[in-house]
């Protein structure tokens, strides 16, 4: 009779897979891939009706006026965090905020580092056509749409566009 020896290869995951099978932490946001890339500038956070913002600023690499840093902020609580936005501020209400090729490689990797089982290239499909409707009344007048567990809703309000999720 001849053995067999059974060898059980584990499965390797992407690095941004194993940090996004658990919920999203601020703590878990602070040690990702998308932290670490952009220089942070600014961070700060403060109390609301549901529990914490915590907001971000990061220095856009391919832009150097200081006033158009790219605006993270993660809701709303440290320890499980259900929604996240990026903001984006253009020139003025004529020229607002748009998604170039570098910030649509910026919104790649915010997607990556902090939502799971997305299709990234079907939400920036969306972001791309929804980024020319305006809204008076800020991301929560915008309309989502489903992608898997999360919605996403994108749009401009006065010079930002302003891309969000939620679980």
């Amino acid at each position: 009779m001849k053995r067999v020896a059974l060898v059980l290869v584990p499965l390797f995951l992407a690095p941004h897979s194993l940090a996004l099978a658990e919920d999203l932490s601020v703590s878990r946001f602070e040690s990702s891939a998308f932290y670490k890339k952009y220089q942070l500038v600014y961070k700060s956070s403060w109390p609301v009706t549901d529990g914490k913002a915590f907001n971000y600023r990061f220095k856009d690499p391919r832009d150097l006026d200081p006033d158009r840093d790219i605006s993270i902020a993660l809701s709303p609580h440290a320890d499980r965090v259900t929604r996240v936005s990026i903001r984006w501020h253009g020139d003025s209400i004529l020229a607002p905020g748009i998604l170039t090729k570098s910030k649509e490689a910026i919104l790649r990797d915010l997607i990556l580092a902090t939502q799971s089982d997305v299709d990234v290239t079907k939400i920036v499909a969306y972001v791309r056509i929804a980024q020319v409707m305006k809204y008076d009344g800020g991301g929560n007048v915008m309309p989502r749409k489903k992608f898997g567990r999360i919605s996403v809703y994108a749009g401009v309000v006065g010079s930002t566009l302003l891309v969000g999720f939620e679980k």
